[in-house]
């Protein structure tokens, strides 16, 4: 019995095989040292060291907060920290909405986007009035503001009489389409271009009527003589 307690390894406890690492390291050069941490990595190594067993790596368990009754508040931890930001009563999400792009507010309708909107023209034409008003007292940088905004504003609504026209003419061909029908006719579709002919026809006679005619030429012959210019000018093509 006693030769067999004498083969059996003496058990160290944690602090004897602490001890009994660090006098073996200290016997060692700095350069073994470092072979042995590099090798048993660094938190290893710094555990055999320190002496930090497995006891001390046990997680902590969180405390568990019950409630007695289940109409009371939950309780939060002490540590818990506080937001800065407290909803105390939830506000309901306000939701903007574009009507050009929701579904919700139907489809557009030029004709009576048109309709509704029509007595913006009047404001356009009593604020063409009193900029014409303001022109003839001002001087300068303003005189200049306010030529610019007259002639935007009568650009405006020449455009938009000259849709309005355009409108009233594509309705009045469709009906005529629809009567001819009607009688048992066969209907007329114009080509495109009969209809710029004709409204060059309608343009050259409002344009008599009003007396600006002669501009209007001057105007037109002038773009085609820089438009043939343009073209005369270009190098012409080679072919091989």
């Amino acid at each position: 019995t006693n030769s067999s307690d004498a083969k059996q390894p003496k058990i160290l406890s944690e602090e004897e095989e602490r001890d009994r690492y660090r006098k073996t390291l200290s016997k060692l050069s700095v350069e073994e040292i470092l072979a042995i941490k590099s090798s048993l990595g660094t938190k290893m190594f710094n555990s055999k060291w320190d002496g930090a067993g497995a006891s001390k790596s046990k997680s902590k368990e969180k405390p568990v907060f019950k409630r007695a009754n289940a109409n009371r508040p939950r309780e939060e931890s002490s540590k818990k920290r506080v937001p800065k930001f407290v909803k105390v009563v939830p506000i309901a999400k306000q939701e903007r909405r574009d009507p050009r792009f929701d579904p919700l507010c139907g489809e557009f309708d030029k004709k009576e986007f048109k309709k509704s909107y029509k007595f913006l023209n009047r404001i356009k034409q009593k604020e063409l009035v009193e900029l014409k008003s303001q022109l003839k007292g001002a001087t300068g940088e303003q005189r200049s503001k306010i030529k610019y905004l007259i002639q935007r504003s009568e650009n405006q609504l020449r455009a938009e009489a000259r849709t309005e026209a355009a409108d009233k003419a594509a309705k009045a061909e469709k009906q005529e389409r629809i009567d001819a029908l009607n009688r048992g006719e066969k209907p007329i579709f114009k080509t495109k271009k009969t209809q710029k002919e004709e409204e060059l026809v309608k343009t050259y006679e409002s344009l008599k009527e009003k007396g600006g005619l002669d501009n209007y030429i001057k105007k037109k012959s002038k773009k085609n003589t820089q438009k043939d210019r343009k073209i005369m000018g270009q190098p012409s093509k080679s072919y091989s």
